[in-house]
Parts: C-alpha cells; structure tokens; sequence
C-alpha cells in the first residue's frame, strides 16, 4: 500500500509538474512538455506519427524517463506495437498514459500484454477510452498473472469491454481482480 501511495504521488507529481516543464521539440514539430526533474515527459493531445513515436521512444531510452504521457496522441495498433517492444527492453519507465487513443483495439492490447509478461519496471499503465474489448482484456489478464510489477492497469471506459461477458465467458470476475492478483484493475 505504501508503494501504491508513492506511486500515486510521483504521479500526481510528474503530470502537474509537466505543465511548467521545458518544452521537447520533435524533428516533425510536434512539441511536448518535459520535467527533468521527475524524468516524466508528457504529449497531450498531439498527433503523433510513427516517426514521432520512434523520437519520443529513442529520447525515453537516452534519458532514462521514467512516465510517458501520450494522451489522445493519435496512437494506433501499430504505434502500441512500438511502444510495445519499447516496454520489453524498458529499464526505467514506471509509468505509461496511453488514454485517449481510440485506435488502439485489442491488436495493440495483444502487443502491449505480450511485451508487459517480459517487463518488470513498469508499474502503470493507463489505456481509458480506448478501443479494447473483452479479448483485450483476456490478454492482459494473462500477462499480468506473470508479471509482478505492474500495481496499476486501467481499462476504464473501453468500448468493447461487458464486465457481464468477461464473467460468463472468461471467468474473470473485475471486482475480484485486487485480490488474486494485488493489482488495481479498473475497467
């Protein structure tokens, strides 16, 4: 619990603080905010191509960035696919916002589950409002019975996902998700 809290903290911290932070300016334009001093990076509402992820991803590893903030950047499948592969080598980033992207369906969710079941940095993960349905959630509860790491994944506000249906046909039960696995899960 107490880890959870200085999670929630660093977190309230690095988003407010990435406001008042200097400015990354990418080879296309697009700039971002970054705080050097909680190593979080933070693009809001920019539209983000595959080049651009691939800057943002290589600027992550230079820096050692520890939370990536990419809310309604325009991310799609093959987007999650980098970012996906970034998370299998990731040693630092604690903290991932991929909300508001509402092209990243269940494709994105198989590679961004796959690459968590190698990660154990990484300890949240943010996906509302996107486009990932039950079988979304089927991965990433198989990723996270190996993964350790992870304390926080949220789901909320997922289309495709019918909390009715997960219990029926996968026997996944949301509200039973914190104690078998000691993982906020919100859906």
């Amino acid at each position: 619990m107490k880890k959870l809290h200085l999670l929630a903290t660093m977190l309230s911290t690095a988003l407010s603080a990435c406001s008042f932070g200097d400015i990354i300016k990418l080879k296309s334009g697009v700039t971002g905010q970054v705080d050097p001093d909680t190593c979080s990076i933070c693009f809001f509402d920019k539209k983000l191509k595959t080049e651009d992820i691939k800057e943002v991803i290589e600027y992550c590893k230079e820096n050692s960035v520890t939370w990536l903030a990419l809310e309604n950047c325009g991310i799609d499948d093959d987007g999650a696919t980098l970012i996906g592969k970034f998370l299998r080598e990731n040693l630092t980033l604690e903290g991932l916002d991929l909300s508001d992207n509402c092209n990243i369906t269940d494709e994105g969710a198989k590679v961004l589950s796959c690459d968590l079941e190698k990660n154990k940095k990484l300890q949240s993960l943010y996906l509302d409002n996107c486009s990932i349905g039950n079988r979304g959630v089927v991965l990433f509860w198989n990723a996270l019975l190996v993964n350790d790491a992870l304390e926080k994944l949220s789901l909320k506000n997922n289309r495709g996902i019918n909390r009715e249906s997960l219990k029926k046909h996968f026997n996944i039960d949301p509200d039973n998700v914190l104690e078998l696995l000691k993982i906020t899960l919100e859906i």
